[in-house]
């Protein structure tokens, strides 16, 4: 059992909530990995699939996209991009590698930081930022767990 496993034993009498984000075929099978690890620790969970949101509903798409766009250029703080359930005591976003410059993971962990007070916790993810400094998003103390999968 690697670290990520172990995490996810230790929370599997949490509700936890998975945002993911989308993207490819290998983004699929990422989101089913994941949904197999949290049914083999007997985890309660409730997935967000924004592709799937915003791919069948084609004007809440459009809508998102511009919420991004709006909230990237910081217009407006309040926005809410994603909708986590009141009863959620961990949020889990997907591992990837949309936690870059390059795309806009971390405009949905900004989100959620600003908009909640729950637990945050990161999958196995590809992290480069050359623009954006990512520590000065966790300088409240609150708990917030990422795990890696390369070493820099």
């Amino acid at each position: 059992m690697d670290a990520f496993e172990s995490f996810l034993a230790e929370h599997s009498d949490d509700k936890i909530c998975t945002v993911t984000p989308g993207g490819n075929h290998g983004d699929t099978l990422i989101h089913m990995g994941l949904v197999k690890k949290l049914n083999e620790v007997g985890a309660t969970f409730h997935c967000i699939n924004l592709d799937g949101i915003h791919i069948n509903q084609r004007f809440a798409g459009l809508q998102y996209l511009m919420k991004i766009t709006i909230w990237k250029i910081g217009l407006d703080r309040n926005l809410r991009l994603i909708d986590i359930p009141e009863d959620t005591d961990f949020i889990l976003f997907e591992g990837g590698a949309y936690m870059t410059d390059l795309w806009y993971g971390l405009v949905l962990v900004k989100q959620v930081l600003r908009a909640h007070k729950t637990p945050i916790a990161v999958a196995p993810q590809s992290y480069w930022f050359k623009k954006t400094d990512v520590m000065s998003l966790f300088i409240e103390e609150r708990s917030v767990t990422l795990f890696c999968r390369e070493r820099y």
